[in-house]
């Protein structure tokens, strides 16, 4: 089961997240592709300060926001959350989402 956990902040504003068990599935793709364009739309887009751990074999992804939280990227972790609800109704088997609201 592939995994993705957000971290909020006390406002509810998303900091960090973490997505683990990426596999070769349609649901794993789809995740994958989901959380690697959100990091590297943060980097290319916003003037976001962040740290990025991954695998570079795939598999494992955690991303944390310094402070402060710029709007743009949070927006963008928001629409990463939006799209991966979407890939879970098609998949609920698959994709375990831990949102920290």
């Amino acid at each position: 089961m592939i995994s993705v956990e957000v971290t909020r902040s006390a406002k509810g504003i998303p900091r960090a997240f973490e997505a683990n068990n990426h596999g070769k599935s349609e649901a794993c793709a789809a995740v994958s592709l989901m959380v690697l364009n959100t990091v590297n739309s943060i980097d290319a887009l916003t003037d976001q300060d962040f740290k990025c751990e991954y695998d570079e074999n795939g598999g494992y992804v955690k991303f944390s926001m310094k402070k402060p939280a710029r709007r743009s990227a949070v927006l963008l972790i928001e629409s990463m959350l939006f799209g991966l609800n979407a890939v879970k109704e098609q998949y609920p088997d698959e994709i375990e989402i831990i949102d920290g609201k």
